[in-house]
């Protein structure tokens, strides 16, 4: 499987140099709504949060399943997209949000996930928890 580079940024100097890097590496089974930016600092406070264990530290192999999976993004932490539940069932809200100190954990606009698709994938992921009902989520905000 080869992976296809997105999103690229540009950042221009006084000088006019361009400097072209990747911000992210695109996953095939992407669907998450909650990306962690370059502005990332690495300090590590999201990842003990996540109740599905979902956050990686940049170059660090993932697990799901059983098996391990290459890391998504070599240089800063990182959601995995297939065990993201926006923190849907658990808490009211994103809880790497609530933690960063520089503000980096933020919905992607461009891969949006209902309230639903979230809540199936929180009792997949954790099928013997007791979810309430309503379940706890951003979305009754």
């Amino acid at each position: 499987m080869s992976n296809l580079i997105y999103p690229t940024t540009v950042r221009q100097f006084g000088s006019g140099a361009r400097l072209y890097y990747v911000t992210s590496v695109w996953h095939p089974l992407q669907s998450m709504a909650t990306k962690i930016t370059e502005e990332c600092i690495n300090c590590g406070a999201c990842e003990p949060e996540c109740p599905n264990t979902a956050i990686y530290e940049g170059a660090v192999e993932w697990e799901m399943d059983g098996e391990m999976h290459d890391a998504i993004n070599e240089d800063i932490y990182y959601i995995v997209p297939e065990k993201c539940t926006e923190c849907v069932g658990f808490f009211d809200e994103e809880q790497c949000a609530a933690v960063c100190p520089v503000d980096c954990c933020i919905p992607d606009p461009d891969i949006p996930e209902t309230e639903e698709v979230l809540l199936e994938r929180a009792k997949k992921i954790h099928p013997d928890a007791e979810i309430p009902d309503p379940p706890p989520s951003r979305f009754r905000n």
